[in-house]
């Protein structure tokens, strides 16, 4: 027999990896509108469950991985345009990416996981009306 598992009232209908990403790629897919991080945490909060701390987490997950991919897409695309250009103070430029990259992940962890606490809110909120996770 396997013992049986109760879950709490509002809790995931999935891991909050899963929601996360899910997070990450609908910020990801919409990278070109603003606050799209935001988004992302929303849905990944939402699909999180009732708990507002539960939802930033997935905030969070689902900001750091959309901005790692965004980081390493822009490093990439960015890394075409400095070879064609040239870039003669390699070492300046190199340092300044590195400043803007970390403020850029840390903005980005901060806003999605923002959107995860008001997704899980909405989820609370409104849950029943659009449907409950």
């Amino acid at each position: 027999m396997s013992p049986s598992v109760t879950r709490k009232r509002g809790s995931s209908s999935g891991s909050t990896a899963v929601n996360g990403l899910v997070g990450a790629l609908v910020a990801i897919v919409l990278s070109f509108i603003p606050f799209s991080t935001l988004l992302g945490g929303l849905l990944a909060g939402y699909l999180e469950g009732r708990d507002p701390s539960s939802g930033a987490i997935a905030g969070v997950v689902a900001g750091i991985v959309s901005g790692l991919a965004k980081f390493v897409l822009f490093l990439t695309f960015g890394g075409l345009l400095f070879g064609f250009v040239g870039a003669p103070m390699g070492a300046a430029l190199g340092g300044f990416f590195l400043v803007a990259a970390l403020f850029y992940v840390a903005s980005t962890v901060v806003f999605a996981s923002l959107g995860g606490a008001v997704g899980s809110i909405l989820n609370r909120e409104f849950g029943d009306d659009i449907g409950r996770v």
